[in-house]
């Protein structure tokens, strides 16, 4: 295990012979105040900010998990699912419960019982045109949605928008006041209060 504070800063290690989880003795150096590897980091490489709100997009993806609503047998084509809009004509998808089997959705989906094709591409090493029994609440997992002859742009699924997040830079700092008198007395090893 170990932490990189960040470029040019020291890294923190610890063997895995050693076993240890408890990071409670590097939690001090990793919350020094005085530690500026993040603030070396800004402007690195002659980069530089140019304005004071920096604005990005995020994408959001679309869900790709259902789970199963009953027992599946190895010849049963309709599937029930909790949410039919997660799936396309064409879309291919397997359980997680440790089988081969993958599925492909052979109608436009309106209902929450999908029908599909079984054992999609000779996917399992069972009987072709058969698939492998699935318990109820498996969890299906999308693995694509396949686009058919006549598709077109309009057909593509924009149900979760992109979003823009943005944050501001700002200025930070931590005011001190040092009286002329204070300024005035020599101390050992300081030339000034302001250095």
């Amino acid at each position: 295990m170990s932490l990189d504070t960040g470029l040019g800063a020291s890294a923190y290690s610890i063997p895995a012979s050693s076993k240890k989880l408890d990071l409670s003795e590097e939690l001090a150096e990793i919350i020094r105040t005085d530690n500026t590897a993040l603030i070396s980091r800004i402007g690195v490489g002659g980069l530089m900010a140019t304005q004071l709100k920096h604005s990005w997009v995020e994408d959001r993806l679309n869900a790709n998990t259902d789970p199963l609503l009953e027992d599946l047998d190895t010849t049963e084509t309709g599937i029930d699912v909790t949410d039919y809009t997660k799936f396309k004509l064409g879309t291919l998808f397997k359980f997680n419960d440790g089988t081969a089997e993958v599925c492909q959705v052979t109608t436009t989906p309106s209902t929450n019982t999908l029908t599909v094709a079984r054992n999609y591409g000779l996917s399992s090493t069972i009987t072709p045109g058969t698939g492998e029994a699935h318990s109820n609440g498996a969890t299906i997992m999308i693995i694509t949605h396949n686009k058919q002859e006549g598709w077109k742009p309009t057909q593509e699924d924009w149900t979760t928008e992109r979003v823009g997040y943005y944050n501001y830079l700002t200025g930070m700092g931590y005011g001190i006041t040092i009286s002329s008198r204070r300024q005035a007395v020599s101390h050992a090893g300081v030339p000034s209060e302001f250095a």
